[in-house]
């Protein structure tokens, strides 16, 4: 699966960086997601769940159950865009 890895958000897109902030997802092959928030001097963590259906993440968190739905697609082999 190409999303098994760690993905950071791209530094130069200035419109997500407002958005979301410094962020890194760790997509574990099975199924646990780390999403990670680099906010200044400490980083905050979300450990979720994920799955694919079709061309789209599913995404929950356990402490707080309720699926998420984002499209996703690889531009090239070192893109991922969502």
């Amino acid at each position: 699966m190409r999303l098994v890895g760690a993905w950071d958000l791209d530094p130069t897109d200035t419109v997500a960086l407002a958005r979301y902030g410094s962020t890194s997802m760790i997509f574990a092959e099975d199924g646990r997601l780390t999403y990670v928030v680099h906010a200044s001097g400490k980083d905050q963590i979300m450990l979720l769940t994920w799955r694919t259906e079709a061309d789209v993440i599913v995404t929950d968190q356990p402490s707080h159950p309720r699926e998420e739905r984002s499209s996703y697609l690889f531009p090239d082999d070192r893109t991922l865009l969502v």
